[in-house]
């Protein structure tokens, strides 16, 4: 069961082509703009682009805060794998 229902516009639908040579300027419209992206290969939808908090918003698992992801992130908290 979905937690909220959202038709995707078809403007923000992007090629893999598209996604990748231009994933700066796509991340800069989810950021700014609050758009979130569709990115398909061969006619077919893979994978979706959208902000972390409205990812949180509508996921069913509990949620983990934004901080909490960008402090597991952090170097310090990096295991090191030493040769």
């Amino acid at each position: 069961m979905l937690v909220r229902s959202k038709l995707v516009p078809l403007s923000n639908v992007v090629s893999a082509l598209r996604a990748r040579t231009q994933f700066g300027r796509i991340l800069r419209q989810v950021e700014r703009e609050r758009r979130s992206f569709v990115v398909e290969k061969r006619g077919s939808p893979k994978a979706i682009i959208l902000r972390v908090c409205d990812f949180f918003e509508s996921s069913r698992e509990p949620a983990l805060k934004t901080k909490d992801l960008m402090a597991s992130k952090r170097p310090e908290n990096q295991k090191s794998h030493k040769l």
